[in-house]
């Protein structure tokens, strides 16, 4: 299989450049979440996206991997949930980078 390609670059050359990824999309992308995983990159998706399957894997944000519940009634939840979800990352990644520092 040949791999996807965007912006004439392989989609695993594009994916290292990442910080994080948002994919609240409906539609299945479970390879391309793989991938996220697979490079550690903070990852939010929904259910809607055929991914729950991670939540087994990765049950709360402490891996910055987060599957949200999502159906067609709770649109300003998923956002709520998406942006708590961002925040939490975020400060989460900061006190690692600080206890890393802290650590030299």
């Amino acid at each position: 299989m040949e791999p996807t390609v965007f912006f004439n670059i392989s989609y695993y050359d594009l994916l290292i450049g990442f910080d994080g990824t948002i994919s609240p999309l409906i539609m299945s992308l479970g390879i391309l979440l793989s991938g996220k995983l697979s490079f550690h990159i903070p990852t939010i998706t929904t259910t809607l996206t055929g991914s729950e399957w991670v939540k087994n894997l990765y049950p709360n944000v402490k891996d910055c991997i987060s599957v949200i519940e999502r159906d067609d009634d709770n649109e300003s939840d998923v956002i709520e949930e998406i942006v708590k979800t961002v925040i939490s990352c975020a400060l989460r990644l900061k006190r690692d980078h600080q206890d890393q520092n802290q650590s030299l």
